[in-house]
């Protein structure tokens, strides 16, 4: 069988284990997808989506907060961060995956709404801040590379670059951090919390835990993107694969859970088909 498939499989047994974390391992296959869902959903153009995009506490703890006066510049992560733009206004989209209704953090959501209230410059701050006092200041230069290549952040005379990021060490890495400032033009680009759910939720407890002014993404968004035979996601054809049906289906119940997962893995695997 391909290698792909394999994966899938080993998933679809490990997801019964009382701690295994699902969503850990499924990130990648939705941030593959990711970008096209949101362009149909959302009428937006994606120019980057980066994974486990780092929020600074201060602005947890309040939106008016600035980072640069914390005491301490530790993060809390989303997802994912999805930059672009409808009609030529530039938005940022903070995407929180969940697998199961029942991992729905009222607490966690918030928080991603006191971010967007926060707004994009003091995001961005906190990305600085948190990269100047990192301990992992070689992967905080990656994403203040693409940050640099998005505009958001405006370097000073030492700027990253893609060789240099090549090195195990980058020479003057904090002056450059240091150095960054935030593009004035950039600074008031709205900040949108969404939350990608296996289905709409139906239960009242439930609803209660997405705070308002929220979008909202179900697996049923990504089976439509890739049912619809857009390239590179062609209509599937390898009927026989269950892959992420088995994996996000979760029963018979399920059945929304099982049709845009289905969906998933059969455009996914029509690349990789098991031998």
């Amino acid at each position: 069988m391909s290698a792909i498939y394999g994966v899938l499989r080993q998933l679809d047994e490990w997801r019964h284990l009382p701690a295994y974390q699902l969503e850990r391992r499924v990130d990648i296959f939705f941030g593959m997808f990711l970008p096209k869902v949101i362009e149909k959903k959302f009428c937006m153009q994606v120019d980057e989506v980066i994974p486990e995009f780092p929020m600074h506490k201060a602005l947890l703890e309040c939106p008016a907060n600035c980072p640069s006066n914390a005491k301490s510049h530790h993060t809390v992560k989303v997802d994912f961060a999805v930059f672009g733009r409808r009609k030529e206004k530039r938005q940022i989209l903070l995407v929180e995956l969940k697998t199961e209704m029942e991992s729905l953090n009222k607490d966690q959501l918030e928080n991603m709404k006191k971010v967007g209230y926060a707004g994009s410059k003091k995001l961005l701050e906190g990305v600085k801040y948190a990269a100047m006092h990192s301990d992992s200041k070689h992967k905080y230069a990656h994403l203040i590379w693409k940050l640099t290549n998005l505009e958001y952040l405006l370097s000073g005379e030492d700027k990253i670059s893609k060789i240099s990021l090549e090195a195990k060490r980058i020479s003057g890495i904090s002056k450059i951090f240091e150095d960054l400032c935030i593009n004035e033009n950039l600074c008031k680009v709205y900040v949108i919390p969404v939350v990608i759910l296996p289905t709409e939720p139906a239960k009242e407890r439930d609803k209660k835990k997405i705070p308002c002014g929220f979008e909202r993404l179900t697996f049923a968004d990504f089976a439509k993107v890739l049912e619809d035979g857009s390239q590179p996601f062609g209509s599937p054809r390898h009927k026989h694969i269950r892959g992420l049906s088995e994996i996000l289906g979760c029963g018979s119940s399920r059945k929304s859970h099982s049709m845009a997962s289905r969906a998933l893995t059969l455009s996914f695997c029509k690349l990789h088909p098991p031998t």
